[in-house]
């Protein structure tokens, strides 16, 4: 890499994208799980729906889940050469066309992002890290 500051933020964004996959994930199966229970699904109309603790819980995680999402499309368009980046954006966007019932992409985008993920954080980010010491 002839930048060593452009291979340093490109460290940086990929940490952030795949750390907004992963919170994004982790919102996503939190909404399928209060949704599935009856005791706190709004289609039941619980209590808990209706609580402040409920509505701020409900608006903040929908807050963190849009910024994670527009995180992950707008650094994987930064980052731009990463296939690995590209194929979990088309699994976040097949996972979010139906959001009735689970689907298979429901299943795959996490696991998906939870592999990729750990291979980055333990395998990526070193090699990288390697090339740009061996750069500078």
């Amino acid at each position: 890499m002839s930048d060593p500051h452009g291979a340093a933020r490109g460290i940086v964004r990929r940490d952030r994208v795949y750390a907004a996959h992963l919170f994004l994930c982790a919102a996503m199966i939190a909404w399928r799980v209060v949704e599935a229970t009856p005791a706190l699904s709004a289609s039941q109309n619980a209590p808990f729906t209706r609580s402040s603790i409920g509505i701020a819980l409900t608006m903040i995680s929908v807050w963190l889940g849009v910024a994670s999402a527009v995180a992950a499309v707008s650094l994987t368009a930064i980052v731009r050469r990463d296939p690995r980046l590209w194929v979990l954006l088309a699994a976040m966007g097949l996972s979010m066309i139906w959001r009735r019932d689970i689907d298979v992409f429901d299943v795959v985008y996490p696991a998906l992002a939870a592999v990729l993920s750990v291979w980055w954080f333990r395998a990526g980010r070193a090699r990288m890290k390697g090339e740009l010491e061996a750069a500078g």
